[in-house]
């Protein structure tokens, strides 16, 4: 698959993720469509991004940013209408 950054992967994900040490196989992430298993083939403290990686990281930054903030804090979503 290839490499990822910070923000790139769901932050649960990403928080196990590079936890693991080189050499190291993940569990078994699974949805509804597929499975995976991720390989730490080598960590690198900084590394250039590529248009895609960019792409996906603005795609996922607020959502990272939400359940990163969710978790530490409680935050919720408000929806119109529904009230607290």
């Amino acid at each position: 698959i290839g490499w990822f950054a910070r923000g790139m992967l769901d932050y649960s994900t990403e928080q196990e993720l590079f936890k693991l040490d080189v050499g190291s196989t993940s569990r078994q992430f699974s949805t509804s469509a597929q499975a995976n298993w991720y390989k730490v083939i080598g960590k690198e403290a900084a590394r250039e991004l590529d248009d895609e990686q960019r792409k996906k990281l603005k795609e996922n930054i607020y959502g990272h940013w939400f359940d990163q903030q969710s978790r530490t804090h409680n935050v919720q979503k408000l929806v119109p209408g529904l009230g607290l």
